[in-house]
Protein backbone atom coordinates (compact mmCIF):
# COMPACT_ATOMS: atom_id res chain seq x y z
CA UNK A 1 0.00 0.00 0.00
CA UNK A 2 2.88 2.39 0.79
CA UNK A 3 4.01 1.66 -2.67
CA UNK A 4 0.71 2.46 -4.46
CA UNK A 5 0.71 5.73 -2.76
CA UNK A 6 3.97 6.52 -3.85
CA UNK A 7 3.72 5.89 -7.28
CA UNK A 8 0.30 7.67 -7.10
CA UNK A 9 2.70 11.00 -6.20
CA UNK A 10 5.57 9.74 -8.50
CA UNK A 11 3.18 9.48 -11.78
CA UNK A 12 1.30 12.96 -10.77
CA UNK A 13 4.53 14.28 -11.91
CA UNK A 14 6.34 12.18 -14.24
CA UNK A 15 4.50 11.68 -17.30
CA UNK A 16 3.98 15.46 -17.34
CA UNK A 17 7.04 16.75 -16.44
CA UNK A 18 7.99 17.08 -20.41
CA UNK A 19 5.24 19.01 -21.03
CA UNK A 20 5.39 21.15 -18.02
CA UNK A 21 9.07 21.77 -19.24
CA UNK A 22 7.73 22.80 -22.73
CA UNK A 23 4.82 24.78 -21.30
CA UNK A 24 6.25 26.94 -18.68
CA UNK A 25 9.73 27.45 -19.77
CA UNK A 26 8.94 27.60 -23.43
CA UNK A 27 11.68 24.53 -23.93
CA UNK A 28 11.92 22.93 -27.50
CA UNK A 29 12.26 19.11 -28.13
CA UNK A 30 15.80 19.85 -28.58
CA UNK A 31 16.46 21.03 -25.15
CA UNK A 32 14.10 18.49 -23.58
CA UNK A 33 15.61 15.75 -25.32
CA UNK A 34 18.97 15.73 -23.72
CA UNK A 35 17.73 16.89 -20.33
CA UNK A 36 16.10 13.52 -20.19
CA UNK A 37 18.89 11.45 -21.01
CA UNK A 38 21.18 12.85 -19.05
CA UNK A 39 19.10 12.88 -15.54
CA UNK A 40 17.94 9.10 -16.60
CA UNK A 41 21.85 8.68 -17.36
CA UNK A 42 22.36 10.38 -13.69
CA UNK A 43 19.49 8.23 -11.93
CA UNK A 44 21.41 5.01 -13.44
CA UNK A 45 24.65 5.45 -12.16
CA UNK A 46 23.68 6.42 -8.62
CA UNK A 47 21.98 3.15 -8.16
CA UNK A 48 24.97 1.70 -6.99
CA UNK A 49 25.33 3.88 -4.38
CA UNK A 50 22.19 3.07 -2.81
CA UNK A 51 23.88 -0.82 -2.02
CA UNK A 52 26.72 0.98 -0.20
CA UNK A 53 24.12 3.12 2.01
CA UNK A 54 22.03 0.29 2.92
CA UNK A 55 25.30 -1.08 4.21
CA UNK A 56 26.32 1.51 5.84
CA UNK A 57 22.91 2.84 7.56
CA UNK A 58 20.41 -0.22 6.77
CA UNK A 59 18.02 -0.75 4.26
CA UNK A 60 15.09 1.80 5.86
CA UNK A 61 17.44 4.53 6.66
CA UNK A 62 18.89 4.35 3.42
CA UNK A 63 15.73 3.82 1.52
CA UNK A 64 14.21 7.05 3.37
CA UNK A 65 17.79 9.10 3.32
CA UNK A 66 18.01 8.58 -1.15
CA UNK A 67 14.08 8.77 -1.31
CA UNK A 68 13.27 12.06 0.65
CA UNK A 69 15.19 14.37 -0.97
CA UNK A 70 13.74 13.71 -4.41
CA UNK A 71 9.98 15.17 -3.35
CA UNK A 72 11.87 17.92 -1.78
CA UNK A 73 13.64 18.97 -4.75
CA UNK A 74 10.05 18.11 -6.71
CA UNK A 75 9.00 20.58 -4.59
CA UNK A 76 11.13 23.46 -5.91
CA UNK A 77 10.98 22.73 -9.31
CA UNK A 78 8.20 24.84 -9.96
CA UNK A 79 10.08 27.79 -8.52
CA UNK A 80 12.87 27.85 -10.88
CA UNK A 81 12.83 31.10 -12.36
CA UNK A 82 14.01 29.43 -15.64
CA UNK A 83 14.80 26.76 -17.95
CA UNK A 84 18.79 26.21 -17.13
CA UNK A 85 17.43 26.60 -13.19
CA UNK A 86 14.66 23.93 -13.70
CA UNK A 87 17.05 21.55 -15.70
CA UNK A 88 19.65 21.57 -12.97
CA UNK A 89 16.94 20.50 -9.86
CA UNK A 90 15.46 17.97 -12.18
CA UNK A 91 18.74 16.48 -13.18
CA UNK A 92 19.42 16.45 -9.16
CA UNK A 93 15.99 15.20 -8.67
CA UNK A 94 16.46 12.41 -10.76
CA UNK A 95 19.73 11.60 -10.08
CA UNK A 96 18.72 10.63 -6.38
CA UNK A 97 15.19 9.24 -6.92
CA UNK A 98 15.35 6.38 -7.48
CA UNK A 99 18.21 5.73 -5.76
CA UNK A 100 16.11 3.52 -2.77
CA UNK A 101 14.26 0.59 -5.38
CA UNK A 102 16.90 -1.65 -5.23
CA UNK A 103 16.96 -0.84 -1.33
CA UNK A 104 13.53 -1.14 -1.00
CA UNK A 105 13.45 -4.60 -3.16
CA UNK A 106 16.53 -5.76 -1.30
CA UNK A 107 14.74 -5.18 1.95
CA UNK A 108 11.20 -6.97 0.84
CA UNK A 109 13.36 -10.01 -0.18
CA UNK A 110 15.06 -10.43 3.18
CA UNK A 111 11.71 -10.22 4.95
CA UNK A 112 9.80 -12.23 2.62
CA UNK A 113 10.12 -16.21 2.81
CA UNK A 114 11.82 -17.66 -0.20
CA UNK A 115 8.70 -19.62 -1.59
CA UNK A 116 6.61 -16.30 -1.42
CA UNK A 117 9.39 -13.86 -2.95
CA UNK A 118 7.98 -14.60 -6.23
CA UNK A 119 4.06 -13.78 -5.46
CA UNK A 120 5.10 -10.94 -3.06
CA UNK A 121 7.63 -9.12 -5.81
CA UNK A 122 4.68 -9.72 -8.61
CA UNK A 123 2.09 -7.95 -5.91
CA UNK A 124 4.13 -4.94 -5.40
CA UNK A 125 4.44 -4.53 -8.54
CA UNK A 126 0.52 -4.38 -9.46
CA UNK A 127 0.09 -2.49 -6.54
CA UNK A 128 2.77 0.09 -7.79
CA UNK A 129 1.48 0.33 -11.54
CA UNK A 130 -2.06 0.71 -10.67
CA UNK A 131 -2.25 3.97 -8.71
CA UNK A 132 0.38 5.29 -11.30
CA UNK A 133 -1.76 4.71 -14.71
CA UNK A 134 -4.39 6.77 -12.73
CA UNK A 135 -2.33 9.50 -11.85
CA UNK A 136 -1.53 10.81 -15.41
CA UNK A 137 -5.21 11.64 -15.57
CA UNK A 138 -5.58 13.45 -12.65
CA UNK A 139 -2.32 15.29 -13.00
CA UNK A 140 -3.77 16.69 -16.53
CA UNK A 141 -6.78 17.82 -14.79
CA UNK A 142 -5.07 19.39 -11.85
CA UNK A 143 -2.78 21.13 -14.57
CA UNK A 144 -5.62 22.65 -16.61
CA UNK A 145 -8.31 23.34 -14.18
CA UNK A 146 -5.87 24.93 -11.09
CA UNK A 147 -2.38 25.42 -12.33
CA UNK A 148 0.51 23.59 -14.17
CA UNK A 149 2.66 23.40 -10.93
CA UNK A 150 0.03 21.95 -8.67
CA UNK A 151 0.62 17.55 -9.64
CA UNK A 152 4.17 18.65 -8.45
CA UNK A 153 3.29 20.08 -5.30
CA UNK A 154 0.85 17.68 -4.53
CA UNK A 155 3.04 14.55 -5.95
CA UNK A 156 5.76 15.97 -3.86
CA UNK A 157 4.07 16.23 -0.78
CA UNK A 158 2.57 12.70 -1.27
CA UNK A 159 5.99 11.55 -2.01
CA UNK A 160 7.19 13.11 1.51
CA UNK A 161 4.24 11.50 3.65
CA UNK A 162 4.95 8.02 2.31
CA UNK A 163 8.71 8.56 3.28
CA UNK A 164 7.71 9.03 6.79
CA UNK A 165 4.97 6.81 6.78
CA UNK A 166 7.92 4.02 5.59
CA UNK A 167 10.24 5.23 7.99
CA UNK A 168 7.47 4.90 10.96
CA UNK A 169 6.01 1.48 9.51
CA UNK A 170 9.64 -0.31 9.26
Amino acid sequence: LLGAFDSFGRGLHSSLLAYWFFVVHNASVSEIGPLFAVSNLAGSVTLLVGAKLADRFGNVNATVMTHLPAPLLLLLLPLAPDFRSAAIIQIIRQSISRMDSPIQQSYMMAVVPPEERGRARGITAVCRRLPSSFAPSMAAYLMTAFSTSLPFYVGGMIQVIHDILYYSTF
